[in-house]
């Protein structure tokens, strides 16, 4: 499947720091999802916390309330990145893979990404803390095809995204608690 083109929004409203977006077609996110609203005023990474039917789905982002009309896109994020394969031992291939997760909580973002194809919008998201990279080294039999590795790439990812959602409390989400020995401070 190739990278998405982009989906067209319909229009796109704040309130309270939570955004609703309704696309012109079916958008196929899912809660937890990363993506990117481009080509508006209003321009912003998210992660999706709700999906209210085909059309429309609900993300955070903080400022003041505002309502756009039909214009821009909607982009999801990318989750999986082959950096490297290495043939291993016994038939297997392995994989060096960049996982890129998604976080209710923003974390302290990094200064970039491992990837050196990321664009600047997606250096800006993972810098936003949205977005959390993970690089890790899958191991995959050569017997697979190509089609059967991506399955078991993007579960990798889906279970890793699965775990990050389950944690309580997520990661980051008291940014700024530090022990010094004695004691801890806010």
């Amino acid at each position: 499947m190739s990278l998405s083109s982009g989906i067209a929004i319909n229009s796109v409203v704040r309130v309270n720091n939570v955004v609703t977006v309704v696309t012109v077609t079916p958008h196929g996110f899912n809660v937890n999802q990363g993506i990117s609203i481009q080509g508006t005023t209003q321009d912003f990474n998210s992660v999706v916390t709700s999906v209210v039917n085909s059309t429309t789905f609900t993300c955070n982002q903080n400022g003041s309330n505002f309502s756009l009309g039909n214009g821009g896109n909607v982009y999801p994020a990318k989750q999986v990145i082959i950096l490297e394969t290495r043939p291993g031992d016994n038939n297997i291939v392995n994989y060096s893979v960049c996982l890129w997760l998604t976080t209710q909580y923003p974390t302290n973002g990094v200064g970039g990404s491992n990837w050196n194809g990321a664009s600047p919008q997606e250096v800006a998201a993972l810098q936003s803390g949205k977005f959390i990279e993970k690089v890790v080294t899958v191991q995959v039999p050569g017997s697979l095809t190509v089609a059967q590795t991506k399955v078991l790439l993007q579960a990798v990812w889906t279970g890793q995204q699965n775990y990050l959602a389950s944690l309580t409390p997520q990661p980051a989400q008291y940014y700024g608690f530090a022990w010094d020995g004695t004691g801890w401070t806010v």
